[in-house]
């Protein structure tokens, strides 16, 4: 666990699909200090983030209606959130995965599978 006092204040949009995998991450994330928005899917995340103006954005790579490719896209058009970091959760650094980085030009990645024990360091580590 990373201290709190370095995590108050920031605020996390997660976008995911899984509705487990997103009350899971909220938690994980909420006990060290973040405040956590939850998007079902990517347009509610388009919307929450016009609306929330976050700190950072994680995005699971397997999406419903709007890929996550489409979300990056459309993110990376919106004014405010043009320097917001945005996190893709990968399964592996597959071929498709670095191809997906190249076209949208993401750097920022977290492997799953996720742990509480190193989500928060790696999200700091973005901030």
């Amino acid at each position: 666990m990373i201290e709190n006092r370095f995590l108050t204040n920031h605020r996390i949009l997660y976008i995911d699909n899984d509705l487990n995998n997103s009350k899971l991450m909220k938690h994980i994330l909420e006990a060290d200090g973040f405040t956590v928005s939850l998007a079902s899917n990517g347009m509610k995340g388009l919307i929450l983030a016009i609306v929330e103006r976050p700190d950072l954005i994680l995005l699971d790579v397997e999406m419903l209606n709007l890929d996550s490719y489409q979300v990056v896209r459309h993110l990376q058009q919106l004014k405010h959130i043009k320097n917001t970091p945005i996190v893709i959760i990968m399964n592996s650094a597959s071929p498709k995965d670095k191809i997906f980085g190249e076209k949208t030009g993401q750097n920022h990645y977290i492997f799953k599978p996720v742990t509480a024990a190193n989500i928060t360091k790696q999200i700091a580590s973005f901030l």
